[in-house]
């Protein structure tokens, strides 16, 4: 859900609505005092999720219920919470309804041809290009990803109450959640006003985010460990970052590995959106190609791209697996 609202936010910077598509208005016109509103706006409903989002998670650690009547009152509100989701969700879906003109049947089975009929007419001339952006893209994600696992295995220590101190971890948290909460689109437009558009800005966007991520759930995977290497490794005389990096890292590698592969799969696609506002690869041809109606060119760049992510979904798939075993 958390992931999906910034993914819409996303969408709208090539036309699909929303707050995305205001920004990118403003931002095509450089209007960046409402770019920044817009900003400050959609990073505080992220916030607002996420905030929201951890305290149904923790809900039942936070609120102890220890009678019936308790209980029941809790299912009541948990009742009427849902209820009024379900009210604005019905809401929600009439005004996209509005948002699509009401297309008639016959009208929308015509457009449904017509994009179907574009596939007879792709321009694989354009392979070398494409494979030449995707290759860049390829390595904005791998160079992030590489650059900001060791950064979150450092930063994670600080971030988890076992291994570090517990007003030192909230703090630490606070902070790792608020890097979190920048989509890597609207981070790359930040990098823009210092490095300008390109695949420099790109990466720092997704070195930031990435960092933010591989922290986060890492932490989670720490906290959740039931053996208490602290203790043991305290009784040696070993020092706590010692502990950490001789008993705690080798106890959750596998896990770590996991997120490290998944994070590379998620930023691969990052990569490729974040070329659409101006950070370079496959998704900067692909949104110059979109703009002049090259549907023939745009399909090609769109198969390579879609090729390569499974190809690397499916190789990370088989790494996680042999690393579990």
């Amino acid at each position: 859900m958390e992931s999906s609202i910034r993914g819409a936010s996303v969408l709208g910077m090539v036309g699909a609505g929303g707050i995305g598509e205001e920004l990118w208005k403003n931002l095509s016109f450089l209007r960046y005092d409402k770019v920044s509103f817009i900003i400050v706006i959609l990073l505080g409903f992220i916030f607002l999720t996420d905030s929201l989002s951890w305290f149904f998670r923790k809900k039942d650690n936070l609120i102890k219920i220890t009678t019936s009547e308790g209980y029941k009152k809790s299912k009541f509100i948990s009742n009427i919470i849902g209820f009024g989701i379900l009210i604005l969700l019905v809401f929600s879906l009439n005004v996209l309804y509005e948002d699509t003109n009401k297309i008639s049947t016959p009208v929308f089975f015509e457009r449904l041809l017509t994009f179907f009929k574009k596939f007879r007419y792709l321009d694989f001339s354009y392979s070398i290009k494409a494979l030449v952006a995707l290759w860049q893209s390829f390595l904005v994600a791998f160079f992030a990803t590489v650059f900001a696992a060791p950064t979150a295995i450092i930063i994670s220590y600080f971030a988890n109450s076992i291994t570090s101190n517990k007003i030192v971890a909230f703090f630490v948290k606070i902070f790792i959640n608020f890097i979190r909460t920048f989509p890597p689109v609207i981070v790359a437009i930040l990098f823009f006003s210092g490095f300008g558009p390109g695949l420099i800005s790109g990466f720092f966007a997704l070195y930031l985010y990435t960092t933010g991520v591989i922290t986060k759930v890492y932490v989670d995977v720490l906290e959740s460990v039931e053996v208490d290497y602290g203790l043991y490794g305290k009784s040696l005389g070993l020092k706590n970052f010692y502990i950490y990096l001789k008993l705690w890292l080798p106890s959750t590698y596998t896990n770590f590995v996991s997120i490290f592969l998944y994070r590379f799969e998620s930023n691969m696609k990052n990569s490729s959106v974040l070329g659409m506002v101006g950070a370079g690869g496959i998704g900067q041809l692909l949104m110059n190609h979109i703009a002049f109606r090259n549907w023939e060119k745009v399909w090609v760049l769109l198969i390579f791209l879609i090729i390569t992510i499974i190809l690397i979904e499916n190789l990370s798939e088989y790494i996680r697996n042999k690393i579990n075993k």
